[in-house]
């Protein structure tokens, strides 16, 4: 590897090394040049695609398009169809929705750098809002309305609900858990793995269980602040 070639790799980011040490320097040149081309024009083709398909059978047929859908298109795919999402949001692909045939996507907002894994579920009878730096696990559900269909219970023990959920700035809600509708979760909340939530979580705490119960409370002056000059969505109900 001669001079130049050394110093040109120097200048990438992480992404970019692990690109070259995969595809070699010239490879991760043509791919990059390749995606910058192509993404959009895809993107533009899936786009057109799935508004055919709204118009021909509804947003029910638009839902079960986006489970298929990559994650590389997913957010210009959200935001096609009402969502708000930040540019530099990562949304794992397998997403589901629920309850979208009457506001498309609109009820739901994503912040700046989220994080999510695969396989999650969006009920968007209410708004639906994550704050900026959360980080959702795989197989989690944000369930914004009940409904007992035809049951006898629903007549007055569990009538319809729906109400929106809120997630804190900086949370974290660990895999294959469920968040009930009108719940807010604090910013900075740490939700274990495998945990029903029903009721609202502070701030700045470990909570888990079903259903999910603070067990603990964080050292706030080891939690770096939030540069709130960059913030883009600050869920209300979710700060002290």
């Amino acid at each position: 590897m001669n001079q130049w070639t050394a110093s040109l790799i120097q200048q990438l980011d992480d992404e970019g090394q692990r690109s070259v040490a995969r595809r070699g320097l010239v490879g991760h040149y043509v791919a990059g040049t390749y995606r910058t081309i192509a993404r959009p024009i895809a993107t533009r083709q899936i786009i057109m695609r799935a508004k055919i398909v709204e118009f021909l059978w509804g947003m029910d047929a638009v839902a079960n398009m986006l489970v298929t859908i990559p994650e590389r298109y997913i957010n210009a795919f959200l935001r096609a169809f009402g969502a708000t999402v930040a540019e530099d949001a990562i949304v794992g692909d397998n997403l589901r929705m629920a309850t979208i045939h009457v506001n498309r996507f609109e009820p739901l907002t994503i912040g700046k750098s989220v994080n999510t894994g695969r396989r999650l579920i969006f009920d968007l009878s209410a708004e639906v809002t994550i704050g900026d730096h959360c980080g959702l696990g795989n197989d989690t559900a944000y369930i914004s309305h009940t409904d007992f269909a035809r049951s006898p219970l629903k007549a007055e023990l569990f009538p319809v609900r729906s109400a929106p959920i809120r997630i804190g700035r900086g949370a974290f809600i660990g895999s294959n858990t469920m968040v009930n509708s009108g719940v807010t979760i604090g910013q900075c909340a740490v939700i274990g793995a495998n945990s029903v939530v029903l009721s609202n979580i502070p701030p700045y705490c470990f909570a888990a269980g079903s259903p999910a119960k603070v067990i603990r409370e964080f050292d706030r002056s080891k939690i770096p602040p939030f540069n709130e000059a960059e913030a883009f969505i600050i869920p209300e109900g979710t700060t002290d």
